[in-house]
């Protein structure tokens, strides 16, 4: 998406009818974007700002603000989306401010990504580790249910012995004793 901060309603008018006419699905903004727009909502995407009737510091920060609505509504820019800075042909306004707000709006929100794909790195890092302790305490827990599993065996092969053995002395008590008369 090409995204276009014009710093009147006129030239916004004028970049979003450019678009159309050339086939592109424009929409037109008043001083942000929404939230919700998607990618595919337009081809071009107008904020008509009005900073050019502010002074400096104000139409610098109604800028920053564009720029900081573009981000929050398509993700990034980048490859996808860019964008574009529309000046007045005659360079009315605060040009040199804005596009300085732009720069630095643009240079934060770089880095506010930067340091998102770090914590994400460090959280994916964080849960392969996690992942690896599942499967070691999965492995441990066979191992454990094996090992029982031998030891049930085992104590039930003794039992059996045992009682082999005790029916034995019985049964070799019985024939003892009815040798002897008594039973």
């Amino acid at each position: 998406m090409i995204i276009v901060i014009a710093d009147d309603i006129t030239g916004a008018a004028e970049i979003a009818g450019i678009a159309h006419r050339y086939g592109l699905k424009s929409t037109l903004h008043i001083d942000a974007m929404p939230e919700d727009m998607r990618d595919d909502d337009a081809d071009v995407a107008v904020i008509a700002t009005d900073a050019r009737s502010y002074n400096a510091d104000a139409a610098a920060e109604i800028t920053a603000n564009a720029v900081c609505s573009a981000y929050h509504s398509v993700g990034s820019l980048g490859t996808k989306n860019v964008l574009f800075r529309k000046t007045d042909s005659a360079l009315r306004g605060n040009v040199e401010e804005e596009l300085a707000a732009l720069d630095q709006q643009i240079t934060a929100d770089h880095e506010q990504i930067r340091q998102e794909n770090v914590l994400h790195e460090s959280l994916k890092g964080q849960i392969g580790l996690l992942e690896e302790q599942i499967r070691t305490e999965q492995s441990n827990r066979e191992h454990a249910i094996a090992r029982m599993e031998t030891i049930d065996s085992e104590v039930e092969k003794r039992w059996l012995e045992k009682k082999e053995y005790v029916a034995q002395i019985v049964f070799y008590g019985v024939g003892i004793v009815g040798q002897r008369g008594e039973i």
